[in-house]
């Protein structure tokens, strides 16, 4: 019984680890993802005020591969979490918004729109907030279940002191009955061997 509520308990005790990583995995690639797209719409307007696009365009598609990678690995992570596959549906869209709004600001710079950059980074402005927000409620989410899981497994952990408590409890009373009997027994035979030498 004591082995079986051993390996209960560490395989709760993995799960529980587990749910805890893979939040703070999701979490951390979600903020990478933002502080990039910050990055990138920081590059497209210091090299518009510097008015050199085309030097600032080889970091930008750097920083376009880095989400790219940061965003397939945070998709890799919420397959088969509904909730979080669905939220991750919505922000990929927004970031795919951003993205282009950078593209297309990058694209009027280089044909000579010189107000170009400031329309993109009102728009980029509207599109990451609202994406900021969705990011922040996904990690509450994530947070949230995490905390009932830990809620559930410790119940599960209280039951089970319960039941070794129990089985402790039982474990005693039987040890103490063939104790009894065992002893009884043992008085009788001994009684019994104290007549025959006496007669």
């Amino acid at each position: 019984i004591f082995a079986l509520v051993l390996v209960v308990l560490l395989q709760q005790f993995e799960v529980q680890l587990e749910g805890e990583h893979h939040a703070r995995a999701v979490e951390s690639h979600l903020n990478e993802i933002l502080r990039l797209l910050m990055q990138e719409g920081t590059l497209a307007v210091s090299g518009r005020v510097q008015n050199n696009p085309l030097e600032q365009s080889g970091k930008r598609r750097i920083l376009d591969g880095r989400i790219k990678d940061e965003t397939q690995q945070t998709k890799d992570l919420v397959v088969g979490h509904p909730d979080e596959e669905q939220a991750y549906t919505e922000i990929y869209g927004m970031l795919h918004k951003c993205l282009d709004i950078l593209a297309e600001s990058k694209k009027d710079s280089l044909s000579g729109d010189r107000f170009a950059v400031l329309k993109a980074w009102g728009s980029l402005n509207r599109v990451t907030s609202t994406l900021n927000v969705r990011m922040d409620e996904l990690i509450t989410h994530m947070n949230e279940v995490a905390e009932q899981t830990q809620l559930e497994q410790a119940q599960i952990r209280e039951q089970f002191k319960l039941a070794l408590a129990i089985g402790l409890l039982v474990n005693l009373l039987l040890a103490a009955a063939l104790a009894f009997y065992f002893h009884r027994g043992t008085v009788k035979r001994i009684g019994f061997l104290m007549d025959n030498t006496v007669r």
